[in-house]
C-alpha cells in the first residue's frame, strides 16, 4: 500500500502502546488499570485512540509505528495490515 507522504507536521510522535476505545458497546471495562499497568510496570508510551474520529492516514501511520496494540474484537484488527512487528 503506497501513501503519499504526509508532511511532518500532521504526523504526531509515535506511541508503544495503542489502546483503541470505541464509542459503541465495546468498550475496556477496565481501561484504568491497562493503563496503569502498561505506563507503570513496563515504561511504555501509550495512547488512547478513538479510530472513528481519526483519518485514514493517521490511523495507517500509528498502526505502523506501534509495538503493541490493545482493542476489543472486532473491525478494528483489520488496521493490523499495517502493523510491523519487532
Amino acid at each position: 500500500l503506497a501513501l503519499h507522504p504526509t508532511p511532518e507536521a500532521e504526523i504526531p510522535p509515535a506511541v508503544d502502546v495503542i489502546v483503541v476505545q470505541r464509542s459503541d458497546n465495546r468498550v475496556i471495562l477496565n481501561l484504568d488499570e491497562v493503563v496503569r499497568t502498561v505506563v507503570h510496570n513496563f515504561n511504555l508510551s501509550l495512547g488512547i485512540f478513538n479510530l472513528d474520529q481519526l483519518s485514514f492516514r493517521r490511523q495507517y501511520h500509528d498502526f505502523q509505528r506501534a509495538k503493541i496494540i490493545i482493542a476489543t474484537a472486532g473491525t478494528t484488527f483489520h488496521n493490523l495490515l499495517f502493523f510491523q512487528p519487532q
